[in-house]
C-alpha cells in the first residue's frame, strides 16, 4: 500500500471530497446531483470509511474500481476489514461479513490494500491534505513524512484520530 499519494491539479472542474460514506451511496448520489457533479470533469475523493452501516457497502467498494471515486484514503473501517481478513472467517464475526461474498474477499482485500493513508491534492488555491481521522502534526508536510516512513503513531492517528495534533 502506498502510504501517501499526490494528485495533480484538476484544470477543468471542481474537486469534490466525500466524508465517511459507510455504504450510503444513494445519499451521496443525491448530494452530488444537487451540486451538478460531473464525473467526466470533476474528481471525487473519499476520506475513507466507504463501508459498513449503510445498505450499499459492496457498491461503495465498487465505486473505487469503476471510476466514480477518483481516489480514496484508508479509513478505520477498511483497516478493520483488512485486519480481519487474516483471521478465520468462521470464528470471527464482522459486520461486513453480511454483505461481502467469500469469493469476493481476495479482490476487495487487494483493492483496500492499495489505498493510501493520506493524499495531497494540488488545487488552484494550493495543496490540500486529505486524511481519514487526522494528522499527527498541524504541519502537513511533517505528517506526510511520518506516514511515508511508516510511523506507527502517524498511521494510527490517520486511521483513528488523536485528542489534538501537535
Amino acid at each position: 500500500m502506498p502510504r501517501v499519494i499526490r494528485v495533480e491539479r484538476n484544470e477543468v472542474g471542481h474537486d469534490f471530497v466525500a466524508g465517511d460514506i459507510h455504504g450510503c451511496c444513494r445519499t451521496l448520489e443525491r448530494a452530488l446531483d444537487a451540486v451538478r457533479f460531473d464525473s467526466t470533469r470533476e474528481p471525487l475523493f473519499s476520506v475513507g470509511d466507504l463501508i459498513n452501516r449503510g445498505s450499499a457497502s459492496m457498491e461503495a467498494l465498487a465505486w473505487l474500481t469503476d471510476g466514480r471515486i477518483h481516489t480514496a484514503v484508508c479509513g478505520n473501517h477498511e483497516d478493520a476489514m483488512l485486519s480481519s481478513l487474516s483471521v478465520n472467517r468462521e470464528t470471527v464475526y464482522e459486520p461486513w461479513q453480511r454483505w461481502i461474498p467469500d469469493d469476493e474477499l481476495p479482490r476487495w482485500g487487494r483493492t483496500l490494500r492499495s489505498l493510501p493513508y493520506a493524499m495531497t491534492v494540488e488545487t488552484r488555491s494550493g495543496d490540500v491534505g486529505i486524511i481519514h481521522a487526522g494528522p499527527v502534526y498541524r504541519n502537513w508536510l511533517r505528517t506526510v513524512a511520518d506516514l511515508e516512513r511508516g510511523s506507527h503513531e502517524a498511521i494510527e492517528t490517520a486511521l483513528l484520530g488523536s485528542d489534538r495534533p501537535r
